[in-house]
């Protein structure tokens, strides 16, 4: 019974007390644990739990493991003894004690193995203290199943049973996938409803629109809403859609979000529903392809949106669904997609206490599951570093001042900021520049030069840090050349934050739909995200959905932008299965967390 982040003391402290409150105070009850530490930890809990018995009889509450509390074991196993009344042991039934009279309930299926009750022992198992029964112990069993919300009334029990002795295998590995607070089993959408989520993705792939142009895509997306019964508001930010779903039970209101358009790339993949639409940007004519897996995303968040509505009556809350526009960003534009959708009050509308959001990635397998807390995207900005000098002939630079030569002190002097100035242990910073312009003649010494570049860091004031510092250095490098420069940055997309809290609330519900195996803590990565301007206004949880196949090597998948980038389509049913699981366990993993804190 470890408490571990999965597993967070908590919900097995909260399990057993249920468990306690729907008995009889006085009928006895042993509480398995996983080594003799945990077995101290609960007792110590369970004492605090209850006072009033405690002090009415101080061996109301005892650890039995090894020698401590070994003469009290025959009292804890006479019916006839009052007390102890609840034990807690990580050993006791190894000794082979008979439970003719035991009222057995389980938590765990997998540990307990139900289907081998008819044996006359269970099967030893390292994963259970429970070693030796007595097959007698078939005849009084009430079966549970496991012990989560909405499991407990619905037991089967023998009319003869006699309850004098309750055991409560309380098993760390079993709950690990079975959290208090998730529902009885992760929700999984049906077959028709994945063929209809690749369905929605190929076409979206196929008809793919630009940042503020998904006209289709919005519509789509809308009309589906409408459908499903939903409140839906269109033309936010241009061309955003969101839909309000109301659960059948109170509770708070959550946001998903899935961001709809594409990029200027000429696909290159030969699919039956690749993209052949072209647009004119720069005067050029350009392909248009869903080449970051946006389509998948507002794919994934129709068939949660159709898979919850059909379970509105389940749901404790509501829940929010956004379909933003213009993630990838608008030329020319000051603000877009999520930090106009802020703009134009979207969340004082609808006052989400958290936002999720989903990004599919060729860089994992399919499946796998990438989450961090705290920092997870960089964030991106960019610069102008305009260096004036004096133009004067090449082969007389005395004459003039050279803004090339300042321009090249500037790019190597300003790579000390990140290698010398941030302490890149605690916040990495990246500062690139693309562009270095100037100069018409190779005899002539130009007036000015342009410096052009992109700034990455994953800390709000080590990104201040390095604004301030790129000025500062520009700007006395230039007038140690008797040349100045004018700094201009632009300030993009910010850091994307993981709240804490919110991760450690939702891994569980996490790695029970996409299973332990598949969920892993992410690197830091310097792509940015606009979900971040969400997540700087209530808690935030991003994570990444591997979506090449298994039996692809990661290094031949092609990235996200590439002309190449190809998802696979099984990787879909998982994100949407986390937007319905996440819906349907929020309220009740905040309020675990609430009581944990």
């Amino acid at each position: 019974m470890r408490s571990t982040p999965d597993i967070p003391f908590s919900h097995l402290l909260k399990l057993t007390t249920e468990f306690l409150e729907s008995t009889a105070p006085y009928q006895k009850t042993i509480v398995f644990c996983e080594d003799i530490d945990h077995a101290e930890r609960m007792c110590r809990a369970l004492v605090n739990l209850n006072p009033q018995r405690v002090a009415e009889n101080r061996k109301y509450v005892m650890r039995i493991t090894g020698d401590e509390g070994k003469a009290e074991l025959d009292n804890f196993i006479d019916p006839e003894a009052r007390y102890p009344v609840i034990a807690t042991t990580s050993k006791l039934m190894t000794t082979g004690v008979d439970a003719q009279t035991c009222t057995l309930r389980y938590t765990a299926p997998r540990a307990v193995r139900v289907q081998k009750f008819h044996a006359i022992r269970f099967i030893k198992d390292a994963d259970t203290a429970l070693s030796r029964l007595t097959a007698s112990s078939v005849d009084s069993l009430v079966t549970l199943g496991a012990l989560m919300p909405g499991s407990i009334s619905n037991h089967t029990k023998r009319p003869h049973m006699k309850p004098t002795l309750a055991v409560l295998g309380l098993l760390g590995s079993a709950l690990l996938a079975s959290p208090a607070f998730a529902a009885p089993t992760p929700v999984q959408i049906d077959a028709e409803l994945e063929k209809q989520i690749i369905e929605w993705r190929r076409d979206i792939h196929q008809h793919p629109e630009l940042g503020n142009q998904e006209t289709r895509t919005a519509g789509l997306v809308a009309d589906h809403l409408r459908e499903l019964g939903l409140e839906v508001e269109t033309g936010i930010a241009e061309t955003g859609v969101v839909g309000l779903l109301k659960g059948g039970k109170p509770g708070p209101t959550i946001a998903f979000r899935a961001d709809m358009d594409a990029l200027p790339v000429t696909e290159q993949v030969d699919l039956p529903f690749a993209s052949d639409v072209t647009t004119t940007l720069n005067g050029e004519e350009v392909g248009v392809m869903h080449a970051c897996g946006h389509d998948a995303h507002v794919a994934m968040l129709m068939g949660a949106a159709e898979q919850l509505a059909a379970m509105r009556d389940e749901l404790a809350g509501n829940v929010l669904f956004i379909f933003q526009p213009a993630e990838e960003g608008v030329p020319g534009a000051e603000t877009w997609g999520a930090e106009q959708m802020l703009a134009e009050g979207l969340f004082e509308r609808y006052q989400p206490e958290a936002v999720f959001g989903i990004h599919v990635m060729t860089s994992m397998h399919t499946g796998v599951v990438g989450y961090r807390s705290g920092p997870v995207l960089a964030s991106s900005d960019t610069f102008e570093i305009t260096v004036n000098g004096h133009q004067t002939h090449g082969g007389m630079p005395w004459n003039g001042v050279d803004p090339i030569v300042t321009a090249a002190q500037i790019v190597t002097n300003s790579q000390a900021i990140v290698s010398r100035q941030v302490d890149i242990t605690q916040a990495p910073s990246v500062l690139s520049y693309g562009i270095i312009e100037g100069g018409v003649r190779q005899n002539i010494i130009p007036e000015r030069v342009n410096l052009e570049g992109t700034l990455r860091n994953f800390d709000m004031d080590a990104r201040q840090q390095v604004f301030d510092s790129l000025t500062r250095v520009a700007e006395s490098t230039a007038a140690a050349n008797g040349a100045t420069a004018d700094v201009h940055i632009h300030e993009g997309y910010p850091v994307t934050i993981n709240d804490p809290a919110l991760v450690e609330a939702m891994l569980p519900i996490t790695r029970q739909v996409a299973g332990d195996d598949k969920v892993v803590e992410a690197s830091l990565r310097t792509p940015a995200e606009d979900f971040s301007f969400f997540a700087l206004e209530v808690p935030g949880m991003y994570v990444t959905l591997g979506a090449t196949p298994e039996d692809q090597p990661l290094a031949e998948a092609a990235p996200n932008h590439s002309p190449y980038f190809h998802l696979d389509e099984d990787a879909l049913a998982t994100g949407t299965n986390l937007f319905v699981n996440w819906a349907l366990g929020y309220d009740a993993a905040q309020a675990d967390g609430a009581q944990e804190g």
